[in-house]
C-alpha cells in the first residue's frame, strides 16, 4: 500500500480532494441512506456535483443507483 501510495503521489494522475460542501452534502445523504457507506455517499455526491454519469468500480452498491453507469469489466 505504501509503495502504491508513493507511486500515486509521484505520478501525473489528476487527484481531487473534496471540500466542506461535498463533505457536508455527503454526510447528510449518508444519514438518510443507510444502504451506502460514507465513502460511497461521498463518491456519489461528488459525481452528482460534477455531473459525472459513469464510474469504474467493482462496488456492487453503485449498480443499484439510477442514472449511474457502472463500468466493471
Amino acid at each position: 500500500a505504501i509503495e502504491f501510495g508513493n507511486y500515486l503521489l509521484k505520478s501525473n494522475l489528476f487527484m481531487i480532494t473534496i471540500g466542506r460542501l461535498i463533505f457536508y452534502k455527503s454526510w447528510d445523504y449518508f444519514q438518510k441512506n443507510n444502504n451506502l457507506s460514507f465513502t460511497d455517499c461521498t463518491t456519489l455526491i461528488f459525481m452528482i456535483n460534477y455531473d459525472l454519469k459513469e464510474i469504474a468500480t467493482f462496488d456492487k452498491a453503485f449498480k443499484n443507483l439510477k442514472d449511474i453507469k457502472v463500468i466493471d469489466d
